[in-house]
């Protein structure tokens, strides 16, 4: 169901399901597109027209496993990242796969976050990491689509015994991770050299600034 939050009323418009289970709903940033994920191991792209008609553009096919998550990039309007059982993070158009053998994952893939800039993405995965990539247009031209490859450049690990199931990053650039072992994990880099962090067994974290010298 599509719910449309007009003055004092709440109406709701039925799409025609996927063959099986609805994972996954995202809207893109100018609200005109609509994308879905189903355990039938595709992606269905929704048109929203005016007068609250929806209709499917195309249905995406792409994946060997369910599908679990699917995600707009925040700026560029043609580009989609999802996240799916067979272990892949794939942008729509086929323009990049990252999988095992570029770094990625070696399990299911459950999500992903964007940061506010488009530029950085986390991934979270059932082998028990949370891996860092960026695309940088500067090292790599990007393509007329505006499209540039993303990378790995950290991996985070050892830090839950369980699937991670939930991951978000903040404008501020910290990443709060969720999972099955029952924790709730804070990430944060700073890239102020005169800050420096801290950790101890009395179970506290500080945070050192260097004073200037006069």
């Amino acid at each position: 169901m599509v719910w449309n939050l007009a003055l004092n009323s709440v109406t709701g418009i039925s799409l025609t399901p996927p063959t099986r289970t609805v994972r996954c709903v995202s809207l893109n940033p100018a609200g005109s597109l609509l994308a879905t994920c189903s355990q039938d191991k595709s992606v269905w792209i929704w048109d929203v027209l005016p007068g609250n008609d929806i209709e499917c553009l195309a249905v995406l096919p792409g994946h060997s496993q369910d599908v679990e998550m699917v995600r707009w990039h925040p700026f560029l309007e043609m580009v989609k990242v999802w996240a799916e059982e067979d272990d892949d993070s794939e942008n729509w158009h086929c323009v990049q796969t990252l999988n095992e053998a570029s770094n990625g994952h070696s399990s299911t893939v459950w999500g992903l976050s964007f940061n506010s800039m488009g530029d950085r993405m986390v991934t979270f995965s059932d082998d028990l990491t949370l891996k860092i990539w960026v695309s940088d247009s500067k090292a790599t031209p990007p393509a007329e689509d505006g499209f540039a490859p993303w990378r790995r450049v950290f991996t985070l690990a050892g830090y839950h015994d369980g699937t991670i199931f939930a991951v978000h990053r903040s404008r501020e650039g910290t990443i709060a991770s969720a999972a099955a072992d029952d924790a709730i994990r804070l990430f944060w880099s700073s890239h102020e050299a005169r800050l420096l962090s801290s950790a101890s067994y009395d179970g506290s974290i500080k945070i050192w600034e260097l004073a200037s010298v006069a």
